[in-house]
């Protein structure tokens, strides 16, 4: 928990909020750092949405997914 709320104090919450807009999320979220805890509620298809963002800027990068399969053992996917 401390980690986040770190990274959250080093990035700003006001750029994180406007990349969380830029992913598709329009749910009101905390100006605070309990941001970083989750402390705000999203939809479920704010958060499917998100997803698959991520996934086709990942792609179009050339990015190769990759999957944790136990341990710091990663498998390709």
């Amino acid at each position: 928990n401390l980690a986040t709320i770190d990274l959250l104090g080093q990035v700003g919450i006001g750029p994180t909020i406007e990349f969380a807009r830029q992913l598709g999320i329009k749910s009101p979220l905390a100006r605070d750092l309990s941001l970083a805890l989750g402390s705000s509620s999203v939809t479920l298809l704010e958060l499917t949405s998100q997803s698959s963002v991520i996934v086709e800027v990942t792609f179009s990068l050339g990015i190769t997914p990759t999957a944790i399969v136990m341990f710091g053992v990663t498998v390709p996917l």
